[in-house]
């Protein structure tokens, strides 16, 4: 049962509010965790633009009038036919440094970026925007007093082509109007916050008797863009459940709002032709508003024109827009969503060979409604040879409006701490792609276990130096690992943590050890190598202290620091291709000549392990922050972190003095190909049904490991 009152008596409740800004509304959420409190939080103005029926009752106008200084740029639910207007989500185009390849797929964004040298213009774009979150945050404070909640953290909704800049203008603005911490701001991407949802509420809408694994293809066409995402669902022995993402979600300008807007702009073309006065404002958005209103029956695979009314004067004066303009407008609108879409499938299809799963797409947005779009989706998964796809609108769900809101609540209140995550089962081991012997390029379909919480092993392994490597995470292995199964990591259960590269040839050892708590945590890296030669000694090469978050939208670990891009953090693991990997591997090769000695391989790896355990220290206070208790960085803490990562063991000189035969230390892994990947877990709001994480896969199968 969905809970929508709080307690009276007693602290305010701390709750976590969503909020998803839309091309044509927003929308937020309230939701407590873990009792499951939920209250959509709706806008009390009863002004809605009924007679375009653009939006239901409840949600708040994104639309804002920033051309000119004649009134307020955000009017709420008011209009000011005689102003021109957009929609304020196209605002952070101009108000950060967006790039030329991102603007040419938004048509809308063409009047902002003409004055984008503006400064007064500038200044009320960002003015509307902040007025639209003052709106919601109004109507936000009032239901927590009346419910006796407090805000303690905000997860905000992006589109997945976003970077890092549009979080710190969003995260700015919500900071000054909500009075609330930057820290306690997060992000998701609008389909993970989707899936959220759908696979916290939704989940046995989804599956199929008898599959108990499934890959989702996630398909969401809203009227600014078209974003999707492709994640596995596993059915456990125990009625358990895991998800896992697979490649990296993605987006596309396009839908419904560029459809209308080159319709308006084909309006305007024939009145001018055709009529001595000028189009106004208030004509032109006449126009949209009629044919918002009959869109839903034209297009391809319809039959009609359609026959604008336009005021003159008090004078009915009619244009017509002719079956092929409006159906070339169609076209070009959704060219990018179904080009997108129809690629995904068909990389979805080939999954059902590789894994044995039952491929399902499934399609949400208002821009997915449309019926020739339903028709041409669905003709994709026939002739892919998938089930026909699911369309959301057909799930019996409260509040429809507000479920990426909802999701992106869910995704951030529930978040683990990196600590957590890895008491939950977490495991992390090194992958193999073999070089030689491997026509498809397949990486093995197993990989070594490194470290958990609860246990550690080094391992050792012959690299011929073609071979690439990366660490993998199982986020829930130790939950569901037999004796047999203790020291191998199913690839097909595990996303990808960090790619290594192309390691030199010799026998390697690896040692990972998970250092800190709560948030604070670090994965310490130890590699070692020995030489194919007849007489070598194991050589330290390099350590590396790598910090570790936890992102709260795509809710599983990954390598960095939260809000930081790893180029920022120059993790000194350079990518090495081409003639400078060649000549790399010369010079360790050179190095290695003339080595004499012998060492233990055993005693080598516990000498490594004993090294990895000795440098725990203690980073971390405790402290009480809006209503909770919550882990904090120190300074020393926080400069440690956002410092630039060296090794830890020894600095260049130090090294080189200690490799006595000249062996250069350079790194022999990269961070090539590590993009941002969107794992999530699905939760209930008392017992989390399952833990998740997204895969970010660059092939489509694994291959069995050579037993030679």
């Amino acid at each position: 049962m969905v809970k929508t009152k709080a307690a009276r008596n007693g602290p305010p409740k701390p709750v976590t509010i969503g909020i998803d800004i839309g091309s044509v509304s927003s929308r937020a959420f309230i939701y407590g965790a873990p009792d499951g409190l939920e209250i959509p939080v709706n806008n009390k103005s009863y002004q809605i633009l009924k007679s375009s029926g653009r939006y239901l009752t409840g949600d708040f106008s994104s639309s804002g009038y920033p051309f000119d200084d004649r009134g307020p740029v955000y009017l709420g639910e008011d209009t000011s036919p005689d102003r021109q207007v957009v929609s304020l989500k196209y605002g952070p185009y101009v108000l950060v440094n967006t790039s030329d390849s991102l603007l040419q797929e938004y048509l809308l964004v063409g009047p902002l970026m003409e004055r984008r040298h503006d400064v007064k213009f500038r200044d009320r774009l960002r003015r509307g925007l902040e007025d639209l979150f003052r709106v919601i945050e109004a109507r936000v404070k009032e239901i927590c007093k009346r419910e006796r909640l407090q805000i303690v953290e905000i997860a905000l909704t992006i589109p997945a082509q976003w970077t890092l800049v549009f979080e710190d203008l969003y995260r700015n603005i919500v900071a000054d109007v909500f009075k609330c911490p930057s820290s306690n701001i997060f992000f998701c991407t609008e389909t993970e916050a989707l899936a959220n949802f759908l696979l916290t509420d939704h989940l046995e809408d989804l599956g199929e008797d008898g599959c108990h694994h499934e890959v989702i293809l996630l398909l969401d066409f809203g009227g600014h863009s078209a974003n999707g995402c492709m994640f596995e669902v596993i059915q456990g022995e125990d009625g358990e459940s895991s998800f896992f993402q697979i490649g990296k979600s993605f987006g596309v300008g396009g839908g419904s709002e560029q459809w209308e807007y080159a319709i308006g702009e084909r309006c305007t073309q024939l009145f001018m032709d055709g009529h001595p006065a000028a189009m106004t404002f208030q004509r032109r958005q006449n126009c949209l508003d009629q044919f918002n209103r009959k869109k839903a029956n034209l297009g391809p695979g319809f039959e009609a024109s359609v026959r604008f009314s336009i005021d003159d004067e008090g004078v009915p004066w009619f244009l017509t827009v002719k079956k092929e303009d409006i159906d070339k407008c169609w076209e070009q609108a959704y060219c990018g969503p179904l080009k997108v879409a129809s690629d995904s499938i068909a990389q979805v299809a080939k999954l059902d060979a590789v894994y044995h799963c039952c491929p399902l797409v499934v399609v949400a947005g208002g821009s997915g409604r449309h019926g020739t779009l339903r028709q041409r989706l669905t003709e994709m998964c026939k002739r892919a040879n998938l089930r026909e796809p699911f369309f959301i609108d057909d799930l019996n769900s409260t509040y429809g409006t507000s479920n990426i809101a909802r999701g992106a609540a869910y995704a951030i209140g529930n978040r683990l701490t990196t600590a957590r995550f890895f008491e939950r089962g977490a495991a992390i081991g090194i992958q193999m792609r073999q070089g030689i012997r491997n026509p498809n390029a397949l990486w093995d379909n197993t990989a070594k276990f490194l470290t958990s919480t609860d246990r550690q092993k080094p391992q050792t392994f012959n690299a011929t130096g073609r071979d690439e490597f990366q660490l993998v995470c199982d986020p829930v292995f130790s939950t569901r690992v037999n004796k047999e199964d203790e020291n191998r990591l199913y690839y097909t259960k595990c996303y990808n943590l960090l790619y290594l590269g192309k390691l030199a040839g010799g026998k390697w050892c690896f040692v990972l050890t998970l250092e800190g708590e709560g948030d604070n945590m670090w994965l310490v890296v130890n590699r070692s190598r020995k030489p194919f030669k007849r007489k070598s000694r194991w050589t330290d090469v390099r350590t590396d202290r790598l910090p570790l978050y936890f992102d709260a939208g795509a809710n599983c670990v990954h390598v960095g620091v939260r809000g930081r891009s790893l180029k920022e953090l120059d993790l000194q693991l350079p990518e090495l291709a081409g003639e400078e990997y060649e000549e790399y591997y010369e010079q360790i090769a050179a190095a290695d000549e003339g080595e004499g000695g012998e060492d233990d391989s055993q005693q080598h790896v516990e000498r490594q392990l004993q090294q990895g355990t000795e440098e725990k220290r203690e980073t971390m206070t405790t402290v009480w922050v809006g209503g909770r208790t919550t882990v904090s960085e120190s300074e020393e803490l926080q400069r440690a972190k956002l410092a630039p990562l060296t090794p830890t063991t020894e600095s260049k000189a130090e090294f080189q003095a200690m490799a006595a035969l000249a062996r250069r230390a350079k790194p022999a892994g990269s961070l090539r190909n590590l993009e941002r990947v969107d794992p999530l877990e699905p939760r209930r709001r008392k017992t989390p049904p399952m833990m998740s994480a997204f895969q970010n896969r660059d092939h489509l199968g694994t291959r069995p490991k050579d037993e030679d």
